[in-house]
C-alpha cells in the first residue's frame, strides 16, 4: 500500500506539472487566435516549432541523464554531472541558434510561403527563452530523478502565472512581439527558479557530505 500511494502521488504530481507546463508553452496561442487572428497564430506557431527544435539535443541528454540519476547512489557525482551537462546544453543551444540566425529569410519563405516572411524574426525573438529552457531541462529531470516533484510543480506554476499576466498585458499592445516577450519571461523565470533550487539543493548535499 505504501508503494501504491507513492506511485499515485508521484504520477499525479508529474502529470499536474506537465499540464501547467503545457499551458506555459501554448496558452499564448489562445490569446493570439482571439486577439490577433488565425493568420498571426499560424506565423507564431511555425516560429515556435522552429525555435523548439533547439531542444532536440537538450531533451535527448536530459532523458539519458534522468535514467542515470534514478539508478545512481552517488548524489554528489550526480550534481556535478548535472551542472556539466547543463553548461553543454547552453553552448549547444547557442550553436543551433547561430545556425538559425544565419539561414536566409528567403529559405523560410520558400518552405512556408510568402505569407510567412515574419517567421525568422519571430524565431530569433524566441531564442533567449528557448535556450533558458534547454539548460533548465537538465535541472528539471534531475529533480524528477530524485523524486522532488514539488519543485517541478512550483516551476510550472510560476511559468503559468507569468504567461497569463504577460499574455493579457503584452499581446494586445505589442501583438506577436508581445507574445514573444511573454514566452521569454515565462521560460526565463521558471528556469531561474530551477537554477536557484538546484544550487540550494547542491549546497545542502555538499554540506551533508562533510559530516
Amino acid at each position: 500500500m505504501s508503494s501504491l500511494k507513492n506511485i499515485i502521488r508521484y504520477g499525479f504530481d508529474n502529470e499536474w506539472s506537465y499540464f501547467f507546463q503545457f499551458l506555459n508553452y501554448r496558452l499564448s496561442y489562445f490569446f493570439i487566435a482571439e486577439i490577433l487572428g488565425y493568420r498571426e497564430l499560424g506565423i507564431f506557431s511555425v516560429a515556435v516549432s522552429i525555435a523548439e527544435a533547439l531542444w532536440i539535443i537538450s531533451r535527448s541528454m536530459s532523458v539519458i541523464h534522468f535514467t542515470e540519476v534514478v539508478n545512481s547512489d552517488n548524489p554528489k557525482k550526480d550534481l556535478i554531472l548535472t551542472s556539466k551537462i547543463a553548461t553543454q546544453n547552453f553552448w549547444f543551444g547557442l550553436l543551433l541558434a547561430g545556425i538559425i540566425i544565419l539561414i536566409p529569410n528567403a529559405v523560410f519563405t520558400f518552405v512556408f510561403g510568402i505569407n510567412f516572411t515574419e517567421v525568422k524574426t519571430i524565431t530569433i525573438y524566441l531564442i533567449p527563452g528557448i535556450i533558458a529552457i534547454a539548460v533548465s531541462n537538465l535541472y528539471g529531470h534531475y529533480f524528477a530523478g530524485i523524486g522532488k516533484m514539488d519543485i517541478l510543480k512550483n516551476k510550472s506554476y510560476l511559468g503559468f502565472i507569468a504567461t497569463l499576466i504577460g499574455a493579457i498585458l503584452l499581446i494586445p499592445k505589442y501583438q506577436l512581439l508581445g507574445a514573444c516577450i511573454t514566452l521569454n519571461i515565462s521560460f526565463i523565470i521558471s528556469s531561474i527558479y530551477l537554477y536557484f533550487m538546484f544550487k540550494k539543493h547542491q549546497k545542502t548535499v555538499n554540506s551533508s557530505n562533510q559530516f
